[in-house]
């Protein structure tokens, strides 16, 4: 008996102990219970959004309008009527995005949308019936529709007027001015010339004009302008002259033709 009494007096000690060692550890918690609840924050915590903007074209140029854009996580676009879309507010990573048009080649590409930023893209997509046979054609033609500049060297005689009857028989014309005109409006080169007095001689009266970036194939208006010592009279002539080579020359020794 003493035994069991013993035995039961023990474990209302232990018991005792063991549940004034518990609260203990709970007295040492703090928790702070405010008078009013926290504001509630519904701005995640990390923001990882981006976008991507572009332009659909064809053979390097022409703006391709109603173009379907489509992104591997679903998301289409349509291009306006200068071939632009945007598309915004997507998460950041690599999306395969794709490019359909009627008529036109697929195109597909992979393309890395950073967090906070706009990816920009721009597409050229080829008619279906378009070959690199007909790209390399047209690139010979961009490079033979490049004009081609080469030189031109006017020079002018002085001449001898010998229609005009006794009187006139021995006037002499001096060259007064030079003028070149490209017919399509793409340069112009001209020099006048001070008047020689009679010492100088009439051979010494030769007159010349260089024109620099001249171009091939292109027409070009010629004036020469003579005039006489006495009198002040005087000649113009007018020649077209196509530049059908490189370093062209003319020579003008009267008036009237060369």
């Amino acid at each position: 008996m003493r035994k069991i009494f013993f035995c039961i007096l023990m474990g209302i000690l232990l018991a005792s102990t063991l549940s004034s060692q518990v609260f203990a550890q709970f007295d040492e918690l703090q928790i702070y219970m405010p008078d009013e609840p926290l504001p509630y924050d519904s701005t995640p915590l990390t923001q990882r959004l981006g976008g991507i903007k572009g332009k659909v074209i064809s053979l390097g140029k022409k703006p391709l309008s109603n173009a379907s854009i489509i992104l591997s996580n679903g998301i289409t676009a349509t291009t306006d009527s200068n071939g632009d879309f945007e598309i915004n507010n997507i998460e950041a990573g690599v999306y395969g995005i794709d490019i359909f048009k009627e008529g036109y080649k697929h195109a597909h590409s992979n393309i890395l949308v950073n967090e906070n930023e706009q990816r920009t893209v721009l597409v050229d997509i080829s008619p279906l019936n378009y070959s690199k046979t007909q790209a390399s054609k047209k690139r010979e033609n961009r490079v033979a529709q490049r004009p081609q500049y080469t030189t031109m060297n006017i020079k002018a005689y002085p001449t001898k007027d010998l229609t005009g009857g006794f009187h006139n028989y021995g006037k002499h014309w001096w060259v007064y001015s030079i003028k070149v005109e490209d017919k399509d409006g793409n340069g112009k080169w001209s020099e006048i010339y001070r008047r020689p007095h009679h010492g100088d001689g009439f051979s010494s009266a030769i007159k010349e004009l260089y024109c620099k970036d001249v171009i091939k194939g292109h027409e070009y208006r010629i004036e020469i302008e003579w005039r006489t010592f006495m009198g002040g009279d005087s000649k113009i002539r007018y020649w077209d002259e196509v530049i059908d080579r490189d370093d062209k020359n003319f020579i003008f020794d009267n008036p009237s033709g060369y």
